[in-house]
């Protein structure tokens, strides 16, 4: 699925929506703004937050709505494996966090040099919760 222009602004807005609400419930998180968003204060690992909407329109098929999805990148993965840092995962309705998790990077994702896209609600992992 290749994103539209509209697809692409609506994430990058979420994206940036959902860094101010981690920087506003978990103080620890400094934001940085770099390849990786920022790093836990209490412990200095890098932390890349990835959002999704619970909802949002289909733009595959005309109409309807599907799950929303958190896309990871390769290379942010590689780094934040390297330096044993972290993803924290928020799901979100405008600016009302439904769920959210922390989790170290080398848990789950087998990653390499692609984007994926995970289903929020695929993602069974046990982590800290900060709603």
């Amino acid at each position: 699925m290749t994103p539209t222009p509209e697809s692409a602004k609506i994430s990058h807005d979420n994206g940036k929506l959902c860094e101010s609400l981690v920087m506003e419930k978990l103080p620890e998180f400094e934001y940085m703004g770099s390849h990786i968003d920022g790093e836990l204060g209490f412990n200095g690992k890098p932390a890349e937050v990835k959002s999704c909407q619970k909802q949002t329109l289909r733009t595959e098929r005309k109409g309807g709505l599907r799950t929303g999805r958190f896309w990871f990148t390769g290379s942010q993965h590689e780094e934040l494996i390297k330096n044993d840092g972290v993803y924290i995962l928020v799901v979100h309705e405008g600016k009302t966090v439904i769920s959210s998790r922390i989790v170290k990077a080398s848990l789950r994702l087998q990653l390499s040099f692609f984007h994926i896209q995970v289903v929020y609600f695929s993602l069974r992992i046990p982590s800290i919760c900060f709603v």
